[in-house]
């Protein structure tokens, strides 16, 4: 039976996040059958809709200008409005547990209201024990091996002796306290390399500070492309990514997805990432990062080397991923309508 087409407004989409492969890759994977819609204002508060697919909340009301800031929660409220009185539902993805960064009073207020008219929930990592009804649907972050795959180059023959971290550089990131824990190791043989746009100016010279004097600190503070960052990683033994908290990482899928392993916190979340993927691939500290985090992480990697070439991803393909993220817009219509054939 064909099944009609949908339409689904997405909060996110490949020409505003060209940084983010997550979101072309969801796009890319989606099937005929739904036609993936860009946000606007004007589509969510008058457009044709039939779900509502949020990713990140909070961005749709941090805007930059003042103009925008102000009119932006006015929308929102109006938006989640027409949600409720035409019955069209909210799909969200949960990134992260919280904003990285917390909102004012009125952000938060209508980030609640959003929760509260949110139908489904997509869960993109295996650490939803605790979620047993069918407004809980797991559908695992997928991997970033297609996306590069015409990217990629040689690996270099010996690795081991650069650390890497790359991203976008938020405080929570830590990046300025890993600078100042690599400091302290006394081994000329190793580099680290910091690449990434840092979030604000003050963060920038936190970093430049932390590596003045050590030759043996590389930074490149700003987006790189992903030619670059492949490029980059080819060479990388050990990515760390010493983040205060970790709910979800795309970097770390990014690192494993191109052969590279990671030391990342000990959390849930991480473990179960080590289970799925193999021995070898995902290390963990306790705590804040320490450099003998690092040093007992390479001699690890140097002493046990990896039995397999790659980390076993398979439970990450997009083209399931995008099945499944149909199968849960049309829950998330049934739910809401009541229509068993939607």
């Amino acid at each position: 039976m064909i099944r009609p087409t949908i339409q689904i407004l997405q909060s996110v989409y490949p020409d505003q996040s060209e940084s983010n492969p997550y979101v072309s890759l969801l796009w890319q994977n989606t099937s005929e059958s739904v036609n993936l819609q860009p946000f606007s204002w004007r589509r969510a508060l008058t457009g044709p809709v039939d779900a509502l697919h949020i990713h990140w909340p909070e961005e749709l009301l941090r805007q930059p200008g003042c103009v925008r800031r102000a009119l932006t929660p006015i929308l929102f409220s109006m938006m989640l409005v027409r949600l409720k009185l035409q019955k069209i539902p909210v799909v969200r993805t949960r990134h992260n547990v919280e904003p990285h960064e917390a909102g004012n009073p009125l952000e938060r207020f209508l980030l609640r209201r959003l929760d509260r008219q949110t139908v489904v929930w997509v869960e993109i990592n295996p650490v939803v024990s605790e979620y047993q009804d069918t407004t809980h649907v797991q559908i695992l972050h997928g991997h970033y091996r297609d996306w590069f795959r015409n990217l990629r180059v040689p690996r270099a023959a010996e690795r081991l002796g650069v650390v890497s971290y790359f991203g976008f550089i938020r405080e929570y990131k830590n990046v300025p306290s890993l600078i100042r824990e690599f400091n302290k190791i006394n081994n000329g043989d190793l580099e680290l390399r910091i690449l990434g746009k840092p979030s604000s100016t003050d963060l920038a010279s936190e970093i430049e500070r932390a590596r003045a004097g050590n030759d043996r600190v590389h930074t490149e503070l700003t987006y790189v492309d992903d030619a670059r960052l492949v490029e980059e990683l080819a060479q990388t033994g050990l990515v760390v990514l010493p983040y205060s908290e970790m709910f979800n990482s795309g970097a770390a899928l990014l690192s494993l997805s191109l052969d590279v392993p990671i030391l990342v916190p000990n959390t849930p979340a991480n473990q179960a990432l080590s289970d799925e993927v193999g021995p070898g691939w995902v290390f963990m500290y306790d705590g804040e990062l320490s450099s003998i985090d690092i040093l007992n992480t390479l001699t690890n990697l140097r002493d046990f080397p990896t039995v397999v070439s790659q980390p076993d991803l398979s439970r990450r393909d997009w083209e399931q991923a995008g099945d499944a993220h149909e199968a849960v817009y049309r829950q998330a219509i049934a739910l809401t309508r009541g229509k068993q054939d939607a």
